[in-house]
């Protein structure tokens, strides 16, 4: 089976920069060295701690906290197994895994497109959510709940595993440069194949949750805005209410972020310009715009919400109180301590004189 080349491959990707690891020219050094690590660590720590606040207390009963942790998962699935061992290879001699055979390269490609792929969806379900509180709360009691969320993230990943599954045997190693890369049709029924999950893959990943977003960032920013002058009351808790600022700006951020190189990778695809320097440079600027979202939920959530911000303060006001019972104990263990040898002093001492 044929197999194209890198630059050919990025003219038939699905609007997205493509993860799989030599697809595309690589960064810098000091990008690579210096700046990817900073941005593992800052994505880390923002998506655990964004994490551990929705997995704990009155959180894990809202809706909301069911979307923003599968977020999180899918931010850190795509951190650490994309560019954290992008990372590991360009610091170490390691191979690149999906360099290493076929079947390697068939099964990663599938998987890169399921993590890659699903926080757009984890971001369009939070936010329908949100919708049907704001703009139907009379459904919201049923609609907004933890077991729905549940399920819905449940149907996300498994639409993810039916559109992805064609990478499998999309994908294959380049004989010629020995890169895991997409192959190319040598059969018309192949083009035809080809181009029809080309189609269905762009649609699942961008068309669609774009267009979604889209929609219902305008509804629900009129809906809140219309909120504040009505006079009927939101069927869910306070909580639940707050972190609907919150997901409105992660969403619309995430539209905002993402859609400079979906335009860009469009009119690559349609109009089929063979890429030069200073148009890759902006390639590059859209890419490090759109891997915010990876990195930006913790901030994001502080800015927005003041439950959130609670939730912090709880969470080092315990950290405090254990600190001060750790120090207390071992002040009063340090003076007992004292207190018995002391007293065993004494006692040898009288010991002694008799």
């Amino acid at each position: 089976m044929a197999n194209i080349s890198g630059n050919e491959t990025s003219n038939n990707s699905y609007l997205f920069p493509d993860y799989i690891q030599n697809s595309r020219q690589q960064g810098s050094e000091v990008q690579e060295k210096y700046i990817l690590p900073l941005f593992l660590l800052v994505g880390t720590f923002a998506n655990v701690s964004t994490l551990i606040i929705f997995c704990r207390g009155k959180q894990t009963r809202i809706s909301v906290s069911i979307y923003v942790s599968a977020y999180c998962i899918g931010n850190l699935t795509t951190l650490f197994f994309l560019y954290g061992m992008h990372l590991l290879t360009t610091v170490s001699a390691f191979p690149e895994l999906s360099n290493l055979n076929s079947s390697v390269c068939s099964i990663l490609a599938f998987i890169h497109k399921v993590v890659q792929y699903s926080s757009v969806w984890f971001v369009v379900g939070m936010t329908i959510d949100r919708y049907i509180a704001v703009c139907h709360p009379s459904s919201a009691l049923t609609m907004c709940t933890v077991f729905m969320a549940k399920v819905a993230v449940g149907i996300i990943l498994i639409g993810l595993v039916v559109t992805s599954v064609h990478a499998m045997w999309v994908y294959d190693i380049n004989h010629k440069t020995g890169i895991c890369d997409m192959f190319a049709p040598e059969s018309n029924l192949q083009i035809v194949h080809l181009k029809i999950w080309n189609i269905l893959s762009a649609a699942a990943y961008v068309y669609l949750p774009l267009i979604i977003l889209l929609i219902l960032n305008t509804l629900l920013t009129c809906g809140l805005c219309f909120q504040h002058s009505s006079s009927s009351t939101s069927t869910q808790d306070n909580g639940s209410t707050e972190y609907t600022n919150a997901v409105v700006a992660i969403s619309m951020l995430y539209f905002s972020l993402v859609l400079p190189i979906t335009l860009y990778n469009i009119v690559m695809i349609s109009s089929g310009i063979q890429m030069t320097a200073d148009m890759y440079n902006t390639l590059v600027i859209f890419d490090h715009m759109q891997r915010i979202n990876l990195v930006n939920v913790f901030f994001v959530c502080v800015l927005f919400s003041r439950s959130f911000r609670q939730e912090i303060h709880n969470i080092y006001r315990l950290i405090r109180e254990k600190r001060k019972q750790t120090l207390e104990m071992n002040r009063l263990s340090n003076k007992a301590l004292i207190t018995n040898e002391t007293t065993t002093t004494t006692v040898n001492e009288e010991d002694t004189l008799i």
